[in-house]
């Protein structure tokens, strides 16, 4: 890729336990080049109080977290940085004010995705890497404020939806105190994250299958599973999932 044909471009996310800052060289019909990455820890999650609201010294820290994003922007010659938010920022009652905050400290304007557009992203991305070899795609995101499901056929997903169900946030106790009863009464030792792919067919997910995680010892049972699995016609390469930290 020459430089004619190249943008060099920022991508930073405002997550609930990390701002994370990519640079890459992106073109028209190119794959995109990665140049420089750049994390720092904010535990968002952690450091809001019950309500979701974002506390002055989380806030005082996020901002600092940005602008060192930014820096690190400024030194690899970015011509534009896009910035969107997720979970903990969307959620927080005072989001506007946090927006506002960092665009008159850092001069980045903040976009809040809703959770309907994460979840989208995340399958558009798993389905650009896996590509159409991949057939039907389930992507499951646990990100730190929230668990993003998507499900498809083609190149937008046909099921897109959000769960506020995430590794550092508080509210997901109470979702796992729901979700996750003893092994015995999951069939084929099926995990909590089955309950989500569960409920999500039963509110609407036309199409959507549950894949359940079977148990490492290979009993009668987990063979039941896999059989099952089988008749249905779904492989690995149905299924694709990452998780954010």
């Amino acid at each position: 890729m020459t430089s004619a044909e190249a943008t060099r471009l920022g991508v930073l996310d405002i997550g609930s336990n990390s701002v994370k800052l990519q640079v890459i060289d992106a073109g028209r019909g190119l794959p995109p080049l990665p140049v420089r990455a750049f994390k720092s820890s904010v535990k968002l999650a952690e450091r809001g109080n019950r309500s979701g609201e974002i506390r002055p010294r989380a806030l005082e820290q996020l901002v600092t977290a940005v602008s060192e994003a930014v820096c690190v922007a400024k030194q690899q010659d970015v011509t534009e940085v896009v910035s969107f938010a997720t979970e903990v920022v969307r959620s927080a009652p005072n989001r506007e004010e946090v927006c506002t905050e960092i665009r008159s400290k850092t001069e980045v304007n903040v976009q809040v995705l809703t959770g309907e557009e994460e979840a989208r992203l995340g399958f558009l991305a798993a389905r650009r890497w896996y590509g159409w070899s991949a057939a039907r795609l389930l992507h499951v995101d646990l990100g730190g404020g929230s668990l993003q499901i998507s499900f498809g056929y083609g190149d937008e997903p046909d099921v897109a939806v959000s769960l506020p169900l995430g590794v550092g946030c508080w509210r997901a106790s109470s979702w796992l105190m729901i979700l996750q009863p003893s092994a015995r009464s999951w069939p084929c030792g099926a995990t909590w994250k089955t309950a989500c792919v569960t409920s999500l067919t039963a509110s609407g997910g036309k199409g959507l299958r549950c894949w359940p995680q079977p148990a490492p010892r290979r009993s009668s049972n987990s063979l039941a599973c896999a059989a099952r699995r089988g008749s249905t016609g779904a492989t690995s390469s149905d299924i694709g999932s990452s998780a954010r930290t």
